[in-house]
């Protein structure tokens, strides 16, 4: 992932997602990025449901964007406790930018 002037990497809850002090960046295995802005964000929701015949356990983070479509990070795998993590530093990452408090902005 190339870094925009100023950015500094967070945290990464699997290797294709990466929290920055701007963004989150989802890359897909074909080699396109979708970037979420913090300040777009508008929720999150951390969802683990079961899913047909076989009972497959699917864990999934939605971000929702003002006015945007919603960005599902599948964390098949990743423990409760890291997806709350995870969604606490994006959190606390938006809170930083919203006020203006974090020194890379």
């Amino acid at each position: 992932m190339t870094l925009l002037e100023n950015e500094v990497k967070l945290d990464s809850l699997t290797p294709s997602v990466q929290l920055t002090n701007f963004r989150i960046v989802k890359e897909h295995k074909n080699s396109y990025k979708i970037s979420v802005f913090l300040e777009k964000i508008s929720s999150i929701i951390g969802i683990a449901f079961t899913i047909g015949f076989f009972l497959t356990k699917k864990q999934v983070i939605t971000i929702s964007q003002n006015g945007g479509e919603k960005l599902d990070i599948e964390a098949k795998g990743v423990a409760k406790e890291r997806i709350e993590e995870f969604i606490t530093n994006i959190q606390e990452a938006k809170q930083k930018k919203h006020s203006g408090r974090d020194e890379n902005i």
